[in-house]
């Protein structure tokens, strides 16, 4: 089987390509068999490299390898994805839903350099990193280039309904930045010179919050995180805040005196910050065989999901103290104007995938 995805240079959208017999949209029955290669009904986001042989245990406790045929039949009947090749079909519902095509098909788009793209499909709409990848989205015609950082190379095509939208990030996407960094971040004193040279996770945890800040026009890290910015005549939103915090006081009577409201957004933020601790106390348990402290990671689990939502006015005094207005900023304009580093965070330490 030889694919031909030339008529997406000349302007033709992703689902007008045909692999084995099909194109996005139609029904997953129609797919020629005869090109199937693999099959796993397990993934639901993006597919590994290859596909992952299954297998099932007999009564007598023998391994054996479930067929083709019927990894087939179930992904058909309940979706997953099908390998053509060096395409992957996923199937949802019945149907063709997207395609995925990497390897010796995408030599014939002749893109030896990631700057090639632009030059053959056009200016994307706007792109995303992920795990060492450099998205290219082309949502006006169904199709995602994907273009791999660390190995300099074409990595894949996604032909399909494309519904990425720029993202745009406000108070919450930076108080979500302050709960990450908030650990290392803070034994650093909030300061770009103390955090380790080595720590390139935390370095951009910490120039996410400065480019927010900016944005924001909150002053730096330790201005932002010391509530300096709240020094001076207050809004009208930012009283409200403080107003309505007072309110939740008991009835006894208390002087009628107050903090500078730096030091109430010190302590809701470093409040904020141990209940983010007890919440992802977790995190980092991803298999355990003891039976005790699987009952304990549950219990804790437990506790977590029960404290997230008693968070939602703790989170909306910081977010509106931060600025009233919850403005919002296309990410484009955090890279070029305020300093937002254009890295994959989440792929940094990664081997090469």
């Amino acid at each position: 089987m030889v694919v031909d995805l030339t008529p997406l240079l000349r302007g033709q959208r992703g689902e007008t390509i045909e692999i084995a017999r099909v194109r996005v949209g139609d029904a997953a029955t129609s797919v020629d068999l005869s090109a199937v290669t693999g099959a796993d009904d397990a993934y639901g986001g993006a597919p590994p490299d290859t596909p992952i042989g299954r297998v099932r245990t007999t009564p007598d406790g023998t391994e054996v390898a479930v067929p083709l045929d019927e990894r087939v039949a179930e992904v058909l009947e309940r979706g997953g994805w099908l390998w053509c090749g060096a395409a992957v079909l996923r199937v949802k519902d019945g149907r063709i839903e997207r395609i995925l095509v990497r390897g010796p098909w995408l030599a014939m788009l002749d893109i030896a350099q990631e700057d090639a793209i632009a030059r053959r499909f056009g200016p994307p709409a706007g792109h995303e990193r992920e795990m060492g990848r450099r998205l290219h989205h082309y949502p006006d015609r169904g199709l995602v280039v994907a273009w791999h950082g660390r190995k300099d190379r074409l990595e894949y095509v996604l032909l399909g309904e494309d519904t990425w939208q720029e993202p745009r990030l406000g108070t919450r996407e930076l108080l979500s930045e302050l709960m990450d960094g908030f650990r290392v971040l803070s034994r650093a004193e909030w300061r770009i010179d103390r955090i380790d040279p080595d720590d390139e996770t935390s370095r951009v945890e910490y120039q996410r919050i400065a480019a927010l800040a900016r944005a924001f026009r909150l002053g730096t890290v330790p201005d932002l995180v010391h509530g300096k910015f709240l020094e001076g005549e207050l809004s009208e939103g930012r009283r409200d805040v403080i107003a309505e915090v007072a309110a939740q006081r008991d009835e006894i009577e208390y002087p009628a005196r107050s903090r500078a409201p730096g030091w109430l957004f010190q302590h809701l933020l470093d409040y904020r910050h141990h209940v983010d601790r007890v919440v992802r106390a977790t995190a980092g348990w991803l298999m355990c065989s003891d039976g005790a402290l699987l009952g304990m990671i549950a219990t804790q689990d437990r506790i977590g999901r029960q404290l997230e939502p008693l968070m939602i006015d703790i989170d909306r005094w910081i977010c509106t103290l931060i600025d009233p207005g919850h403005r919002v900023f296309p990410l484009s304009e955090l890279i070029a104007e305020h300093g937002w580093p254009d890295v994959d965070l989440e792929g940094i330490g990664l081997e090469d995938l």
